[in-house]
């Protein structure tokens, strides 16, 4: 394993933004953010910790792949997600609506792109570690995503695509 500049920069373009919930917290607050447990929410801190790392040793960068164009396809939705959550008036609902039939996008994103770094640079760790992200990331994602739906009272009387 060597440091990789590659997976340095999809460590940070999938992390850093989630800075902005805690620098602009949607505006029903951060308890409309549930968990479903200490055990999902612990195996997706590990799986954010390895896909970090994980990515940013992968080893030597390599050129142009499909799979380095999916990676990134998948990087600047996720960064346009994020966009549309500051711009659209940072509902909860933003962060976890479906969009282009993902139930979760801003959950599966990440997922999407930390897989398609593991296969591009073939780093079984990276892959490892992105089964642990999806096992913890998606299910506390899909549940949150399903209490904001089934009640807008918890986004302030909105529901997640706006409507009151």
């Amino acid at each position: 394993m060597t440091f990789s500049w590659t997976g340095l920069a999809l460590a940070a373009a999938i992390l850093l933004p989630n800075a902005l919930v805690v620098l602009l917290p949607p505006r029903e607050g951060l308890r409309v953010l549930a968990s479903t447990g200490p055990v999902p929410g612990v195996v997706e801190r590990i799986g954010q910790v390895g896909c970090s790392t994980a990515a940013v040793l992968w080893g030597p960068d390599r050129g142009a792949a499909p799979w380095g164009w999916t990676m990134l396809a998948a990087v600047i939705a996720y960064a346009a997600l994020w966009v549309r959550y500051v711009l659209g008036g940072r509902r909860a609902g933003s962060l976890l609506s479906p969009v282009w039939g993902v139930p979760v996008p801003m959950a599966v994103l990440p997922v999407v792109a930390f897989g398609c770094g593991a296969v591009w640079s073939a780093s079984p760790w990276l892959a490892a570690a992105t089964a642990v992200l999806a096992v913890g990331h998606l299910p506390n994602s899909l549940r949150t995503g399903r209490l904001l739906r089934a009640d807008p009272a918890r986004t302030g009387g909105v529901s997640p695509d706006g409507r009151r």
